[in-house]
């Protein structure tokens, strides 16, 4: 006969607290194991709002108080009562989401580096534009000399990804995807360096991008979700944003990505061939899908990301870290089906 052995009266009620917990509030076990390993749960985690949780809500229903989920305490809020975001219960795979039609939130006098690092920042936005506003902004903090940490999420048809002073090449920018107007999508945003790239429900949307100037997160300023500091409100709908100041590993990225895209039903992007990127030759013997450095073998140059090939033609950009002393040779190789 099979006998089982005594359990530890500790843990065995440690233990059912836990599923208690997990019962009342609706998860399972694996999901509270879990939930530690989430890159959110680091202290490089800036912002977190998200609709299901931190909102304050007056007698209409409008949002009064949006508050921060992460460590920095970064919570928005808006006074005038005609200008507060109504949440809307139920909206998007059960989940609740933010209704603004030229409404915002705003927190006054936030430290840069409370949101970003002057060359290095992850942005993530689940959000839902009208195709009848033109000209939004889902976040922004801006800063003398105009330093700021912006998204158009869309102006004038281009997604744009502020990082610095705009005019002096703290910016990247691509005309939105098809299908954008009217239909929710997960946005990924990164500066790494020089390097920038968007991404729009877990595909790159951008060539290889480059901004050529350093932000100043070193001063304080208004930060507004739902608008700019000139008046370009964001017209539908927001369900979570994310900022960490650093930018991801692609791991997490990918974590974040994902955990966005089923939390919210949102769907993906059209299969397109993957990202090509460029690696050192050092890198596991230069084997598998992408582009390898060869001459010098250095690690001097970054790694880029490439926009989705499918069948059509494309241009790779090489940036070095340091001087190179001779050409560098590119070895280019996809084993994906073009489509």
């Amino acid at each position: 006969m099979k006998t089982t052995p005594p359990g530890h009266p500790v843990v065995d009620s440690t233990l059912r607290a836990i599923l208690r917990i997990a019962e009342l509030w609706g998860l399972s076990l694996m999901c509270l194991l879990t939930a530690h390993a989430q890159p959110w749960n680091r202290t490089n985690l800036t912002l977190w709002l998200k609709a299901d949780a931190g909102t304050t809500l007056d007698g209409k229903n409008g949002v009064s108080r949006w508050a921060d989920q992460s460590s920095r305490s970064n919570h928005l809020e808006q006074i005038d009562a005609d200008r507060r975001p109504t949440l809307l219960t139920n909206t998007l795979n059960g989940l609740p989401t933010l209704q603004f039609r030229d409404d915002w939130l705003t927190r006054g006098n936030v430290l840069g580096t409370n949101l970003f690092s002057s060359n290095s920042v992850s942005l993530f936005a689940v959000q839902r534009q009208l195709g009848s506003d033109t000209r939004t902004t889902t976040l922004a903090w801006r800063g003398g000399n105009e330093q700021r940490l912006y998204l158009h999420a869309t102006y004038e048809d281009n997604l744009s990804f502020q990082v610095g002073n705009p005019s002096a090449g703290g910016n990247v920018t691509t005309l939105q995807p098809p299908g954008w107007d009217d239909a929710w999508h997960v946005i990924s945003c990164h500066r790494n360096g020089t390097n920038g790239v968007i991404r729009v429900d877990g595909i790159a949307v951008t060539p290889p991008s480059v901004f050529t100037s350093e932000a100043n997160a070193n001063q304080s300023a208004d930060f507004i979700v739902g608008s700019d500091h000139f008046g370009n409100t964001f017209n539908g709908e927001i369900a979570e944003i994310l900022i960490f100041n650093e930018v991801l590993s692609v791991t997490d990225r990918q974590t974040v990505e994902e955990t966005l895209l089923n939390k919210w039903a949102v769907a993906r992007a059209p299969a397109a061939l993957p990202d090509l990127l460029i690696k050192a030759a050092s890198d596991t013997a230069a084997t598998g899908d992408g582009i390898y450095q060869l001459q010098p073998e250095s690690d001097q140059i970054r790694q880029e990301s490439v926009a989705a090939l499918r069948s059509t033609p494309f241009t790779v950009t090489v940036q070095n870290d340091g001087s190179v002393a001779g050409p560098i040779l590119l070895r280019a190789s996809e084993s994906a089906t073009p489509g």
